[in-house]
């Protein structure tokens, strides 16, 4: 559906011949646009975070973030992490679990269950379990814990973690670096049409306050298919060539609180707290508790996208969360709200069957979403858009080189 010029205007082009478009949400590839911004490309930012909805949060999510850099800007980014002195702390049925820090030891050398995650697998489930969860607590597809197969990626837990302090997540999860260094962006609200030529994205009919046409010979797309369904139903079934993909599970918080005593200051800040290890690794059966306060604390849980957004199964979910953690220490009493809630936007968690479907291959793009990541925690996003970045220098360097060619050709023409 080609825009109509009299109500767009004249196609944008970004000023630089290395320009890149990039649409977004939630601060998503800001450190991949500073840095392309940094080595000469004019970068232009459509924001649609507000254009999505107020029930989702605006931070890094369930998981921690891993402390690797792999392009410029990233080291900024993860600055702000506060490190996890004894990284995943388990809380367990039958006690405590820690994979590194001080007591780490001790823990490896009572428990198989770490010993099989550090080398090879374990015989049996009691073994392996602890392998099996670290690929699939954070695989953008659903698994069950005694399936045989598990996902290739495991979380990197062996690696220097850490928390963004909660004061600073929306910050650092926007876009206000960039904006602070008067950089292309704006905030955008519809989807409304998109042009293509050769399988190349050619413009972009966007909506924000009036509609206007943009064009760029590259695109960074960090909008899921779902999401982009959500703000231009057109545009999408164009791009994904009507294969929307719907997430089957999403990873939902509470607000909660506790009376003070001896235990709120002995929790670790971040804990995996898993109840029955043979149920399915979801609802209550596996929260995270991440603590903001010494007597406040946040719930996360995986539960299905569907009923995310109805509030008697948010009530159930509250009540169940705050069941097992009485269950496990009475005297703490313990409260969680089931209206002070969010959805963690970069949580989609999709059936296994959604892997088979094949990936548009526009040749100026790079998709950076749920759909195209190994895992669903932020480290993983960071290194995917470095991967986006190389191509993008690479493409450059090509470009350059035909560029040159074409200045050369009259010396050699006779």
């Amino acid at each position: 559906m080609a825009p109509r010029r009299s109500e767009v205007g004249r196609s944008r082009h970004l000023s630089d011949t290395w320009s890149v478009n990039m649409i977004s949400a939630y601060g998503r590839g800001e450190t991949l646009a500073l840095a392309l911004q940094d080595i000469g490309f004019d970068v232009q930012i459509m924001d649609f975070t507000e254009a999505l909805g107020p029930e989702f949060e605006r931070g890094v999510g369930p998981f921690p973030v891993a402390s690797t850099a792999f392009i410029p800007k990233q080291e900024s980014f993860l600055s702000e992490v506060r490190p996890l002195k004894r990284g995943i702390t388990f809380w367990l049925p039958d006690g405590p679990l820690e994979l590194s820090g001080p007591m780490s030891d001790f823990f490896a050398g009572r428990d198989p269950a770490i010993k099989h995650l550090r080398t090879s697998p374990g015989p049996d489930f009691a073994s392996d379990w602890l392998r099996r969860f670290m690929k699939m607590w954070t695989s953008p597809y659903h698994w069950d814990a005694w399936q045989a197969s598990v996902p290739p990626v495991t979380f990197p837990y062996a690696d220097k973690i850490g928390l963004v302090p909660p004061t600073k997540e929306a910050r650092v999860m926007g876009f206000e670096r960039f904006q602070t260094l008067g950089n292309k962006y704006f905030g955008a609200a519809i989807l409304r049409d998109v042009q293509f030529e050769n399988s190349r994205i050619l413009e972009l009919e966007v909506e924000s306050g009036r509609r206007e046409a943009y064009r760029s010979p590259q695109w960074i797309w960090c909008l899921s298919s779902d999401e982009t369904d959500r703000v231009g139903v057109e545009v999408a079934q164009s791009l994904f060539h009507d294969k929307i993909r719907r997430p089957e599970w999403r990873w939902i918080s509470f607000q909660g609180r506790c009376d003070r005593g001896p235990w709120s200051s002995g929790f670790p800040e971040y804990t995996v707290m898993l109840n029955d290890l043979h149920l399915p690794w979801a609802y209550a059966n596996m929260m995270v508790l991440r603590w903001t306060e010494s007597d406040v604390f946040q719930v996360w849980m995986k539960v299905p996208a569907s009923a995310c957004f109805k509030e008697e199964r948010r009530f159930e979910w509250a009540e169940e969360a705050r069941a097992h953690l009485v269950k496990r220490l009475p005297l703490a009493g313990w409260t969680l709200e089931h209206t002070a809630w969010s959805v963690c936007p970069h949580s989609c968690v999709y059936d296994l069957s959604v892997q088979e479907d094949s990936i548009p291959g526009w040749k100026n793009w790079d998709w950076i979403a749920p759909e195209t990541l190994a895992r669903l925690d932020i480290s993983a996003r960071l290194e995917r858009e470095a991967a986006a970045y190389q191509r993008l220098v690479s493409w450059r360097a090509d470009q350059m080189k035909k560029q040159g060619a074409r200045r050369d050709q009259p010396l050699h023409t006779p």
